[in-house]
């Protein structure tokens, strides 16, 4: 009875074994194929510039929390050099991530604002309320100039 139920557990085994490699391939090839379609790709849907005197620097973080806040995002700000002069700006939440940088010059921040799931997209109406939303947040910091890209 024991040689037949280590038989039994190993086969048993087996058998999970190749369920699971099959369908951790599986899973390899439909990702391997989404990568070629534009549900894969994450790009910006918008991209909004903010310039700001590097003394407001500040008051522009103060403005991106209480927008975090009011809007349901998570928010993280996080020096990305040595010297502290550079920022990255990430908020999320469910459908939305916005991503802001400014590594190549202190007083302007690229603003990128992304589908969070690639696979779902947020409808345009909402994405332009978001950021119409967002640039009266950030029109608060004095001396401020917003540009949006095409």
């Amino acid at each position: 009875m024991s040689k037949l139920s280590t038989f039994v557990m190993m086969l048993i085994c087996l058998l999970l074994g190749v369920l699971i490699g099959y369908s951790a391939k599986t899973l390899a090839v439909i990702r391997e194929e989404n990568k070629d379609t534009a549900a894969y790709q994450k790009y910006p849907r918008r991209t909004i510039v903010v310039k700001i005197e590097t003394t407001q620097q500040e008051k522009l973080f103060d403005v991106m929390r209480k927008f975090a806040d009011d809007q349901g995002f998570a928010i993280r700000i996080a020096s990305t050099s040595p010297s502290g002069a550079d920022f990255i700006v990430e908020m999320w939440r469910e459908d939305t991530k916005i991503i802001a940088l400014n590594s190549f010059d202190p007083g302007t921040f690229s603003i990128d604002f992304f589908d969070t799931d690639s696979a779902i997209k947020s409808p345009e109406w909402a994405l332009n309320s978001l950021v119409s939303d967002f640039k009266s947040y950030i029109n608060e910091v004095p001396n401020v100039a917003v540009t949006e890209e095409k």
